[in-house]
């Protein structure tokens, strides 16, 4: 596990394969949120962040803004599909 304001390899490389060039800005913003919100910015939750952003760097900022209200609603949006059949497991890292 990574330190708490350290990124995960699995995050970095899926952020860098995924958001191509906005990759460093959405690295940024979630080093900025972890380093902030250490209590809840854990693997998991950016794990959900990025996934639920689904490549879209200007949805990663409304993500990080629900995360900072409440965490879980991020990890629904990245895990479940209504009305709540999980379908992925974001605490594991991604198969990179």
């Amino acid at each position: 596990m990574a330190t708490e304001s350290e990124m995960p390899e699995d995050v970095s490389v899926w952020v860098r394969t995924v958001y191509k060039e906005g990759a460093q800005s959405v690295l940024d913003a979630l080093h900025t949120f972890r380093a902030s919100h250490a209590s809840f910015a854990t693997d998991r939750v950016l794990r959900c962040i990025v996934s639920a952003a689904d490549g879209d760097a200007s949805r990663v900022k409304k993500y990080i803004e629900l995360a900072q209200k409440d965490w879980r609603d991020v990890v629904t949006a990245a895990e479940y599909r209504y009305p709540d059949t999980r379908v992925r497991d974001l605490s594991k890292p991604f198969d990179i």
